[in-house]
């Protein structure tokens, strides 16, 4: 299972609510913020933070700065740094108007515990996510890693559902659920879901790999190697001890 890495890709739209109560030195932090996302655009992470510390500092309630400095630290490995800024939107007197902003901080908390391998704690976050916005796909992801490290098959494959139904074209999310089947023996299900998959990326290593590995516990040695083979051709050079195991 691809461990999910839930990057969150933020709006300055957070931004609307704080102008209505800017001032000068507040509009210079909503301008250093945007110039912040900019940089962000374009991978300058570490630029990016300077500026977003600057913008913290003359407005320190600017959550968006927050989500974006949380964001940044992320993507550069500094996970204590990100959960950290994260915890700071929690910790804000936020209203109803900010809850995007909430939810985007839980569902980064819940995002590091799982980083950590804390999945309890994931989980709590990332539900809290879930009642706020039950719309973004991430925090479903979030959860499904979540239950399925804790080997809670079932609870994984009730988040993966739900997924699924908000975004039927997720390839990453039938992929997840195959091997959740997979690993409870069902292995039709398993196969149609990585069938799944594969109509929506032909060139998808990890389902193949996965859907000879369910063909194989299904007596189908001809079609595990055929999903082997295209394996290899794809480039998995890691298969090879297989295929000359199971299939020469």
């Amino acid at each position: 299972m691809r461990q999910f890495l839930l990057l969150l890709v933020l709006s300055l739209s957070f931004c609307s609510a704080q102008k209505r109560k800017a001032s000068d030195t507040f509009q210079q932090g909503i301008e250093l913020t945007q110039q912040a996302d900019s940089l962000i655009t374009l991978g300058k992470y570490k630029e990016a933070i300077m500026v977003l510390n600057n913008a913290i500092i003359k407005t320190p309630d600017n959550y968006t700065a927050y989500l974006l400095r949380a964001q940044s630290k992320y993507i550069l490995k500094d996970y204590t740094g990100a959960f950290q800024d994260y915890k700071s939107v929690l910790m804000m007197n936020l209203g109803k108007e900010d809850n995007q902003a909430l939810a985007y901080a839980n569902l980064g908390i819940g995002t590091c515990y799982n980083r950590a391998k804390n999945y309890l704690e994931a989980i709590r976050y990332l539900k809290a996510a879930k009642a706020i916005d039950s719309t973004d796909t991430r925090t479903y992801d979030g959860l499904a890693y979540s239950y399925f490290s804790l080997t809670q098959f079932d609870d994984a494959l009730v988040e993966l559902n739900a997924l699924l139904k908000i975004n039927p074209q997720h390839k990453e999310a039938y992929l997840s659920r195959g091997i959740a089947f997979l690993f409870k023996k069902q292995y039709q299900s398993a196969i149609a879901d990585f069938d799944r998959a594969l109509a929506l990326d032909a060139g998808y290593i990890v389902a193949y790999h996965n859907r000879g590995k369910a063909k194989k516990a299904l007596g189908d040695k001809a079609g595990c190697c055929q999903d082997w083979h295209k394996c290899y051709a794809l480039g998995m050079e890691s298969i090879e001890p297989d295929l000359k195991t199971v299939c020469d």
